[in-house]
């Protein structure tokens, strides 16, 4: 039943990503198991212990990029920049800063435990920015979504911007929808295929793929 057609409904049907790839069909990247071997197939696809894949940091900023550039008003739900503690001059970060901080105004700096140093410090000037607490708070404003580093998080931005600033992409992205899942039964087979499309309009079908230079090449 994993291939044989057991919807009722094809063509475009509107769903998450998730559903799409639970969703029953023979994908693109299940053919490219095939392509290889039946066996391989077997051990990527049906094998019930198969390995899982877990994305790895390209693979998740190429995600980011597509929706920065196909699903912008999407991207700040989904990512946010990790806290840098450059923008947070004078920020306490170690024991030994705590510590110091609370010499020098005149408090006592012995403790057990970290959090102790912290709670004093923030006693006596809730204003000190303490880097344990930024990164709470900014966790917390942000949980759920996906935190990249600094310098990815640029990155992201400014292949974005680059890629939407381009007279062409403009004109391709002007009209249509982003991340389509398409669904079609094999006429001679049965088999039912599945595709999601990154962008499809009236007259273009566009595909955003990242890459890494190979020796710099």
């Amino acid at each position: 039943m994993l291939f044989r057609s057991a919807m009722t409904e094809t063509g475009i049907i509107r769903m998450g990503a998730a559903q799409y790839h639970t969703a029953h069909g023979l994908s693109n990247s299940m053919l490219k198991h095939l392509d290889v071997s039946p066996y391989r197939f077997w051990h990527m696809v049906l094998n019930p212990n198969r390995p899982t894949e877990e994305p790895t940091s390209e693979m998740r900023l190429g995600t980011a990029l597509h929706a920065a550039v196909l699903e912008p008003g999407k991207f700040d739900e989904l990512y946010a920049c990790k806290l840098d503690a450059a923008d947070y001059p004078g920020c306490l970060d170690t024991m030994d800063d705590l510590k110091r901080w609370l010499q020098e105004h005149g408090l006592p700096t012995g403790a057990k435990h970290k959090q102790e140093l912290v709670d004093r410090v923030h006693l006596y000037d809730p204003e000190q920015p303490i880097l344990q607490l930024l990164k709470e708070a900014h966790e917390a404003k942000h949980a759920g979504k996906t935190l990249f580093k600094t310098d990815d998080w640029f990155r992201i931005g400014g292949a974005a911007h680059a890629l939407r600033s381009e007279p062409r992409i403009q004109e391709i992205l002007s009209e249509g929808e982003a991340e389509v899942s398409m669904f079609a039964t094999d006429p001679d087979t049965g088999v039912l295929l599945k595709a999601r499309m990154d962008w499809i309009s009236p007259y273009f079908t566009a595909d955003l793929k990242t890459f890494s230079q190979m020796r710099g090449k």
